[in-house]
Parts: C-alpha cells; sequence; structure tokens
C-alpha cells in the first residue's frame, strides 16, 4: 500500500509554497491572498496538480476522491490520512491515521507553523 511520509508533507509545502493548513482542503488567506492547503493538496500539487484542480471539488467527498486520485492512494487511506493530520477524533484506526498525525507534527516541527 501506498504511504505518505512526514517528509514528504514538508518537502511538498516547501516546494509549492502553500502555507500549511488544517481543517480545510485549500483557501486564499482573506488579508494577505496567500494560497493555503491542506497536507494532501501540498502533496498533490508537488506532483503537478494545479490549485485551481485541487479547489475544484466543492464538498469534502469530492476532495478526499479527487485527492485519493491525484496522489495515487486508497479512498480509506487518504479519508484517514486528513483526520491525522487534521487531530480529529475520527478514523484513528484506519490505516493513514498515524500517518497524517506523524505528518502534522513534522509540519509543525520543521516549518515552525501552528495548525
Amino acid at each position: 500500500m501506498k504511504r505518505i511520509e512526514p517528509g514528504e508533507v514538508v518537502e511538498a509545502y516547501r516546494k509549492t509554497g502553500l502555507k500549511p493548513i488544517a481543517g480545510s482542503f485549500t483557501l486564499i488567506a482573506k488579508e494577505d491572498g496567500v494560497q493555503c492547503g491542506c497536507a494532501m493538496a501540498a502533496v498533490a500539487m508537488a506532483s503537478g496538480a494545479t490549485f485551481g484542480v485541487c479547489q475544484a471539488a466543492d464538498n469534502e467527498n469530492d476532495c478526499e476522491l479527487a485527492f485519493a486520485d491525484l496522489c495515487g492512494l486508497s479512498r480509506d487511506y487518504t479519508v484517514a490520512f486528513v483526520s491525522g493530520f487534521d487531530a480529529l477524533n475520527i478514523h484513528k484506526h484506519e490505516p493513514g491515521y498515524a500517518d497524517g498525525i506523524a505528518a502534522r507534527k513534522a509540519v509543525i516541527e520543521q516549518l515552525g507553523v501552528e495548525l
């Protein structure tokens, strides 16, 4: 099974210049116009997806399916990874949750951001 490693997420944020966020997939910050993205958006964009493609899905289910497809992951893994990255108390026993938690920790520590 393909997995996302914490270092891959940190490097994706560095490569794309996205501001890390949790609790939303993609957005443009109102105060400064900075493009923000979740870990999945950063990984997808680092692999060649555009910000517009990442914003195109209009609901949570569509986003999860789109990111799973863009990143070559299963939907179940993607849902659990996002839950872990967002520090949600759901999908804790699904594959991907621990990877999301590890990626969140690496982003906070290595990029010096708060999520």
